[in-house]
């Protein structure tokens, strides 16, 4: 009863882990993290089966009946197909955490280079039995290189998850902060089932919690992807709400609000057409990408509506806020002129700092003043 139940568990997960691969194959996500993502999937969906047909190979399942060889080799794709799955999350937390040092490629090869000895560990243990053999009973009996995989797959992994944990310190958008804390968990899947092996592993820990992982963050994608204007790839108007709202509620440092408008966007759609006038809004976005990704409490981008973006921060340093609206003016016209823009544009800027009693309403409506103020002095 009990590898029944335990084939049962990882019956599960396997349907879980392949609906999500068939949706988010379905997405078509052609992006670095979405190939990596389904990389992901496709190495613990092995991984899961793998192990999944080693417990229905037991004699207590299969009686007299002896394939002890398939059973080498389904345990044999475990092992490598979990280093392979390591490999993938690391590439797909330095996908999303978006940090140069991680996706160097001189960090990639490393990061190869250092799977590559328990891989190969792996291989030959075809001939050596070090890292796991199979008894005449049919039972997983555990090697000394086991314990030398698992050692190096949990501190690889931890790296990533430390550099996922030190963006917590600067994330002020609550959705991106449970994301990084998700990323950095994935070590103590590993940790909880290297511990369990030492006791007999009687419930299948690693797959229950990197399912459970894995759907978490299938979730957390989708509610990324209502939240973020198709367009320019920032967050939408709905979800800049929810946020002020937030950090109305929660803010230590003054909270700044910077609404942002494109001047001439009538003139460009009208002159140049609609698809001109979508690049201009998009060179917006990645200016202000460009001008807030330094801060170290990292501010939250929006696009408002139209040509409007926001731009919420929180700072003592009233200094910052000038310096932030002239790095993001220089931007847009550095970006402007890379693309050979054919037309001359800017950006108004207005500025509305949070006062006591305020909702977000308030807020916007004193930035949209400023704005105003801005504009028809021109």
């Amino acid at each position: 009863m009990e590898i029944l139940l335990y084939a049962e568990i990882y019956f599960i997960c396997i349907t879980i882990i392949a609906l999500v691969l068939f949706w988010t194959w379905r997405n078509e996500d052609s992006s670095v993290t979405g190939i990596w993502f389904k990389t992901v999937l496709v190495c613990f969906l092995v991984n899961f089966l793998s192990n999944f047909f080693f417990t229905l190979c037991r004699p207590q399942i299969l009686g007299s009946v002896s394939i002890s060889n398939l059973a080498f080799i389904l345990k044999t794709v475990y092992h490598i197909s979990l280093i392979a799955g390591v490999y993938a999350w690391c590439r797909y937390t330095a996908a999303e955490l978006g940090a140069a040092v991680l996706s160097h490629r001189r960090t990639n090869t490393l990061l190869l280079c250092v799977l590559l000895a328990p891989a190969v560990s792996a291989l030959l243990n075809i001939r050596f039995r070090h890292l796991f053999d199979i008894s005449e009973s049919g039972s997983y009996v555990r090697g000394p290189g086991f314990h030398f995989q698992m050692l190096v797959l949990i501190a690889v992994t931890a790296v990533y998850s430390a550099f996922a944990l030190s963006r917590l310190r600067n994330e002020s958008d609550p959705m991106k902060a449970s994301h990084y804390r998700l990323l950095s968990s994935f070590p103590l899947c590993l940790l909880a089932a290297w511990a369990l092996s030492f006791i007999g592993e009687s419930v299948p820990v690693i797959c229950v919690s990197i399912s459970i992982e894995i759907l978490c963050l299938y979730i957390g994608f989708f509610t990324q992807r209502i939240s973020t204007d198709k367009l320019t790839q920032v967050n939408n108007r709905q979800n800049l709400i929810s946020y002020i709202d937030y950090k109305i509620a929660h803010h230590e440092d003054p909270v700044y609000l910077l609404l942002i408008d494109l001047d001439y966007l009538k003139m460009i759609n009208d002159t140049y057409g609609h698809l001109e006038g979508d690049n201009a809004l998009i060179r917006v976005a990645q200016a202000l990408k460009k001008s807030c990704g330094h801060i170290e409490k990292r501010p939250y981008i929006a696009r408002y509506g139209g040509d409007e973006f926001i731009v919420v921060t929180e700072t003592s340093d009233e200094s910052l806020i000038d310096k932030l609206c002239s790095d993001i003016r220089r931007s847009f016209e550095e970006l402007s002129k890379e693309a050979g823009a054919r037309y001359n544009t800017s950006l108004s800027i207005g500025v509305a700092m949070l006062k006591e009693g305020m909702d977000h309403n308030e807020l916007i409506a004193s930035a949209d003043e400023g704005l105003y103020k801005i504009k028809k002095a021109r």
